[in-house]
């Protein structure tokens, strides 16, 4: 072999091992990744929606006159809080009110009511208004002294919780009510607490004319309160005492509720009989009848001008314009002296205190949304600030909302702010799921196939795939772990190539 065949010789090996070394270096690069680890710790997973929503009064009333008229005065303004019962818009009633008394000295011609006659009906209007006080009296104790005992912060709008307590055995038990008892009880006690409300304004501003009215209105607030004392008899009956040291209070709490109903029954009584006094009076002490099923010319001219009268009562009633529930007034759109047309919306109302933030939840979230979750709530109006509430009803319908299926939620403010206003728009964190001190890693370092969830688990100096099962999935991004790690395993949390 000669020189020059030696050397080409060596030149061939020289790139051969050259190329090994290029080669060597690019393999070595590219499987130079640093691995990262995670240690499965013990957290807490709040799982949570987020959605949007706009606060609207629970109450809202669009107000207008069964027939047209004149304003002779409006009481109030835009803006203007109103309690219920309050007069806000009355129109001219001189002509009907003359014929309210024209109708009414005929009526008087017609029956010669004598002056003993007169002076009963006096008294018997006197004791309707008597007896009616009377009995909102007594019917307001039942609730608040009876029927208040069993409850948290009773009256008081979306707070309001039925949870009878029992003391005993040196701790505070409370008895367990199911959830449909407690929302039915809790609905029915806000109910009776606006009746209530309307009773007490009816007394303040009642008339001898409204008298016989009020004592049927009298009747029926009564019912709900009765309603209400028979629905929580029916549970508190149902206590049994846990211990000896708890018999005197079940006890005390049965005779409490039993004591409420026969007081109510009481006041039932006493209604139905001033009606009856006071209807025996306007008769002349006797029901007016005739024999064979017929009325005399007199009589059937006594019960025309009696219905012209009511008729007529009816229609000075309508005439008015009242508030029927506490709020503030949101419209209002006429003036004195101005004509208004049966039918017209001239004045609205809402509710100032008792606020909720309706919001639609598509059908992906709906599934893990269930009334009680609590509600963090920030407006746009106040940056910065939060507050609370709670989901209280959730619509069983669906509505379509630019084609997609949503379902309508309802969420109860707390104490409502008074900054508060109806209209604004509400950012919603919706806390459907909480777990805590359960084992937890990052939804990252799990992989989904088409088999299960899998995660990367280190075993002495190499890693194994372990099949996981996932349960809630955090706010934070964080993951329950049901089963497949224990709290002190390590996974492999991913990858972290060099830049070239």
């Amino acid at each position: 072999m000669n020189k020059k065949n030696t050397k080409r010789k060596y030149y061939i090996i020289g790139a051969m091992a050259l190329a090994v070394v290029f080669v060597a270096f690019f393999l070595l690069r590219k499987n130079d990744k640093s691995t990262t680890y995670i240690t499965v710790e013990k957290k807490s997973v709040v799982q949570s929606v987020l959605a949007a929503g706009t606060i609207k009064a629970v109450d809202t009333v669009d107000l207008g006159f069964e027939r047209s008229g004149r304003v002779v005065v409006a009481y109030v303004d835009v803006g203007s809080r109103v309690v219920p019962g309050q007069t806000l818009i009355e129109l001219d009633s001189s002509e009907l009110q003359a014929d309210l008394l024209n109708a009414q000295a005929n009526l008087a011609e017609e029956s010669a009511v004598s002056a003993t006659d007169t002076i009963a009906i006096s008294d018997a209007i006197a004791n309707a208004k008597v007896v009616i006080a009377d009995s909102f009296i007594k019917a307001d104790n039942i609730v608040r002294e009876s029927v208040d005992q069993f409850f948290e912060n009773p009256g008081g709008g979306s707070s309001t919780n039925f949870r009878p307590q029992i003391e005993g055995g040196g701790s505070s038990s409370y008895f367990v009510v199911s959830f449909d008892d407690r929302v039915s009880i809790n609905t029915k006690r806000k109910s009776v607490q606006k009746k209530l409300d309307l009773w007490k304004a009816d007394i303040a501003i009642i008339s001898d004319t409204e008298v016989e009215e009020l004592l049927v209105k009298s009747q029926t607030y009564l019912f709900s309160v009765r309603d209400l004392v028979d629905e929580v008899s029916q549970i508190i009956f149902k206590i049994t005492a846990r211990d000896t040291n708890s018999v005197s209070i079940v006890a005390s709490f049965k005779t409490d509720i039993s004591t409420a109903r026969v007081t109510a029954t009481t006041i039932l009584s006493n209604l139905v009989s001033a009606q009856e006094k006071l209807n025996n009076a306007k008769a002349g002490g006797t029901q007016i009848s005739a024999p064979s099923g017929s009325v005399s010319a007199q009589d059937a001219r006594k019960l025309q001008l009696q219905a012209q009268i009511q008729n007529i009562q009816s229609q000075i009633s309508k005439m008015k314009i009242r508030a029927p529930f506490a709020g503030v007034v949101t419209k209002q759109e006429v003036e004195q002296g101005e004509i208004v047309s049966v039918g017209e919306t001239i004045l609205s109302i809402i509710s100032d205190n008792n606020l909720e933030i309706e919001s639609n939840i598509s059908e992906v979230n709906i599934g893990k949304v269930a009334v009680g979750n609590i509600v963090v709530i920030t407006l746009d109006a106040f940056q910065g600030e939060t507050f609370l509430g709670v989901v209280s009803y959730i619509d069983p319908g669906e509505t379509i909302v630019d084609g997609v299926v949503n379902y309508k939620v309802k969420v109860a403010l707390g104490d409502v702010d008074p900054k508060i206003k109806s209209g604004l728009t509400a950012n919603l964190t919706l806390e459907t799921g909480k777990k805590s001190d359960v084992v937890t890693i990052p939804l990252y370092a799990v992989t989904t196939k088409s088999s299960g969830t899998y995660v990367q688990k280190r075993v002495g100096e190499g890693v194994q795939e372990t099949t996981v099962t996932l349960g809630i999935i955090g706010q934070d991004g964080n993951v329950e772990i049901l089963n497949g790690l224990i709290e002190g395993d390590t996974i492999e949390a991913g990858q972290i190539i060099p830049l070239e």
